[in-house]
């Protein structure tokens, strides 16, 4: 009869997840190339985090909506941290000039859509 020490075990990535498992942590990347108007973040979850994309882009003001200045509406279920941290990151983009992105100028007048 055998014993467990003349037993002989070949693990491979083959038959590995046989052994251990799936894994627990998956890769969340949705792009391999995150197109323009969308980024990754971080978020906080009972597990340590997850990162999420935020995905933006612009809607023309219809004739019915007031004229003025811009705004931002953001969708999706966002925390009162993520409400301010979308904020302070509209009114920095309107104050500072970014280069090669939306004009300065043209994103005060502009209505951004957010989803996270």
């Amino acid at each position: 009869m055998e014993s467990p020490e003349d037993t002989k075990v070949t693990v491979s990535t083959d038959n590995l997840t046989d052994f251990v498992g799936k894994p627990i942590f998956t890769s969340d990347r949705m792009y391999d190339v995150t197109p323009p108007g969308v980024v990754m973040g971080l978020a906080w979850t009972a597990m340590g985090g997850s990162t999420l994309y935020i995905e933006t882009t612009i809607k023309k003001r219809s004739e019915k909506e007031e004229t003025g200045c811009g705004s931002l509406f953001s969708t999706g279920q966002l925390g009162e941290v993520m409400k301010e941290s979308t904020d302070i990151a509209y009114t920095f983009a309107k104050v500072l000039p970014l280069v090669g992105c939306v004009l300065v100028g043209s994103l005060c007048s502009t209505y951004v859509v957010a989803h996270v």
